[in-house]
């Protein structure tokens, strides 16, 4: 048609074509493809392939290569919501305000974050009936949620929603080849890309390690009867506890006596099975991935204790001595920004000495008996009573001396040190780290050669008076105990470091008001694989990373010059690789500007604690993008709760409910449970 029939002028098809078949390398695949593109998106091609490692001879066909391409938290588009999901959904909701109802509390209840942690969820619907007008408006939430639903669902291919089709054909491919040549996917270390090898290359690495004098074999009956003795030991020590705290337990008490009965037990526990990630980053001046041995890449091992038997007492360790390790343990950091205050405030002489450390390997090199003297001076000195001493102590003994795993049907028990993947590790590190330097640091910042000493787990930051202080401390420090050493990578003349996402050194600032400078620190070998604007993740999540990285930004450099150039020339060009818009980005900033760097960064200004309403947790879904179904939850809320005097006095004070939107499965999940099966 022409253009003033309102119709759009026909556009011929684009001519497809082959993206071939085997026998082509990864690189040589890359190739092949790139160079049908333009030079815009030949460059932004590049850019998304850097972040796959093939190691050994893996060959992939360019069909594979581009969807691993997209990256390992890209989410396809799914199916809508159908009437079972959204049923579910209300039920849960209105358990939710029932119990709200029943106990005459908001839902919320204003728990702390310790005790969200040791909270579990018993799924009991109190008998109370709701009153009606809050009975009428749940009603009528699941109605016009299901017609909404309904009425936005896309009838085509089996109500799949339009593109899927090629995407599940993309996957299905990906799957098949997996499968073929029995190849496995994987994590590249510090969250850098994806890792390709054959399924014997990853066995082998894995066998490296639990073949190490680290480990030793264990037959079945053994691994069984030391997990059944650990559960036993667990149960005593809970029903000693109960018993001496019986007339003056706490709430925090009774949560906890709970969580270690039920949360983990012989029946719903099993050996924790490890995995391995990939230190690429050590291996950036390699030119050929495929000449590499298994045993010449370092791995990082990791037993997730998610469905141990011990997950249930290192969870409560780490609940209940959290608190108190904060207080205690001053030079320990949480994250860069408390660093970053610290040097907003301090001045510091102009021949002063900046370095960074790292201790080497130092969850497996903790020695155990130490690490829970550790333990005990720490809740010594924080003055626990006798009951919850002993009981925190005996899980940390039992924690530590039972990591029993299995892998490919052999069962290994770890002899020495920590286990990477338990929630008491960290801070059982940490404590053990604390006490090992207090003394060594605080004899070195009373003569006044350490200006300034801080960690962040096996991180080391520290200001020195000179030189010569600083090998003094490097040396003196690696002599402190045979398993730990700390190894630097500072300048020489120690004007600049990097430590955690930071590079501190002496600028202008330093000259004229004796204060470091900072600025943001990425490693040579970070692909920068953020989030594909492509990707089904709700739009509120594309926006709030992109606002997260203004923010990072703003907080953590201190000359507007540096800022507004890493900005133009490295944030907005990384963000639009990955497929946002110039307009996209800069609207998701809204009236964030560098002026507010002293407003982000103080994080004592936080907001007072206001109950929670109830929240409906659905699926994100192709549906749920058409229609405003916030705004559907919310039409009704206010004129349901103020037509009830004790609904209004029970939601009155709380915030307005939300919908929280659950993901959906990343491309990573789908292909490692399909090449694990």
């Amino acid at each position: 048609g022409g253009r003033g029939q309102g119709k759009r002028p026909r556009i011929p098809r684009k001519r497809k074509f082959s993206y071939g078949e085997e026998g082509f390398s990864f690189e040589n695949a890359v190739t092949k493809y790139t160079s049908r593109l333009p030079v815009r998106v030949l460059e932004k091609r590049k850019i998304l392939t850097d972040e796959i490692f093939c190691l050994g001879a893996v060959r992939l066909t360019i069909r594979s290569t581009e969807t691993l391409a997209l990256g390992s938290s890209h989410v396809f588009m799914t199916s809508d919501l159908n009437k079972k999901e959204i049923k579910l959904a209300i039920s849960e909701y209105s358990r939710k305000i029932s119990i709200a109802w029943h106990f005459k509390h908001a839902c919320d209840d204003k728990l702390t974050k310790q005790q969200r942690k040791l909270y579990i969820s018993s799924g009991w619907t109190p008998d109370t009936k709701l009153p009606i007008a809050m009975q009428r408006y749940l009603n009528n939430l699941e109605t016009e949620l299901t017609h909404h639903a309904e009425r936005f669902k896309n009838k085509k291919a089996q109500n799949m929603p339009a593109g899927s089709r090629a995407h599940t054909a993309m996957i299905a491919h990906t799957k098949r080849e997996l499968r073929m040549k029995h190849l496995c996917i994987t994590r590249a270390d510090k969250n850098i890309g994806i890792v390709i090898t054959s399924t014997d290359y990853y066995k082998r690495a894995v066998f490296l390690q639990l073949n190490s004098d680290t480990f030793a074999q264990l037959t079945e009956e053994k691994a069984n009867e030391m997990q059944n003795k650990a559960f036993e030991s667990i149960q005593k020590l809970t029903d000693v506890f109960e018993k001496n705290s019986q007339n003056t337990a706490t709430k925090i008490d009774k949560m906890l006596i709970k969580f270690l009965k039920q949360k983990a037990t012989t029946e719903n526990s099993k050996h924790p099975e490890p995995y391995i990630l990939w230190k690429i980053h050590k291996l950036k001046n390699s030119e050929n991935f495929k000449q590499i041995k298994p045993c010449e890449v370092p791995t990082r091992l990791i037993v997730p204790q998610f469905n141990s038997i011990l997950r249930g007492a290192s969870i409560a360790i780490d609940a209940i001595l959290r608190t108190p390790f904060k207080q205690i343990v001053k030079q320990s950091l949480n994250n860069s920004t408390e660093l970053i205050n610290i040097l907003e405030t301090k001045q510091f002489p102009k021949n002063c000495v900046l370095a960074s450390f790292d201790v080497a390997a130092m969850y497996p090199n903790i020695p155990i008996g130490l690490a829970l003297d550790s333990l005990g001076r720490l809740m010594v000195e924080a003055r626990l009573n006798s009951s919850m001493f002993n009981l925190m102590f005996g899980l940390a003994e039992i924690v530590l001396e039972n990591n029993i795993l299995q892998y490919e049907g052999s069962f290994f028990h770890q002899l020495k040190g920590a286990t990477m993947g338990s929630s008491a590790v960290v801070l059982i590190a940490n404590t053990f780290m604390h006490y090992l330097e207090i003394n060594l640091v605080k004899e070195y910042m009373e003569e006044g050669k350490i200006l300034l000493y801080k960690r962040y787990i096996d991180d080391i930051f520290a200001i020195f008076k000179d030189q010569t202080c600083k090998l003094e401390f490097h040396e003196t420090f690696n002599k402190l105990h045979r398993n730990i050493t700390i190894t630097t990578d500072s300048e020489e003349k120690g004007k600049h470091t990097n430590y955690l996402d930071l590079t501190i050194y002496k600028g202008s600032r330093f000259e004229s008001e004796s204060k470091f400078d900072v600025k943001i620190f990425n490693k040579a070998i970070s692909t920068f694989a953020y989030l594909n604007f492509a990707s089904f993740h709700p739009l509120s999540t594309k926006k709030g990373f992109i606002k997260g990285e203004m923010i990072r930004a703003i907080r953590t450099h201190s000359d507007q010059t540096v800022f507004d150039e890493y900005i133009k020339n490295k944030l907005i060009p990384r963000l639009r690789d990955r497929g946002y818009t110039k307009k996209f980005v800069i609207d998701c900033w809204n009236n964030l500007k560098f002026s507010s760097r002293s407003t982000l960064l103080n994080t004592s200004n936080k907001m007072s604690a206001v109950a929670m309403g109830p929240i409906l947790k659905l699926r994100h879904s192709p549906s749920l993008m058409k229609f405003n179904a916030n705004q559907l939850l919310k039409r009704d809320w206010l004129q349901t709760i103020y037509s009830n005097t004790n609904l209004a006095m029970l939601f009155g004070h709380a915030t307005e409910p939300i919908i929280a939107k659950l993901s959906n499965p990343t491309l990573n999940s789908i292909l490692r449970h399909s090449v694990k099966n």
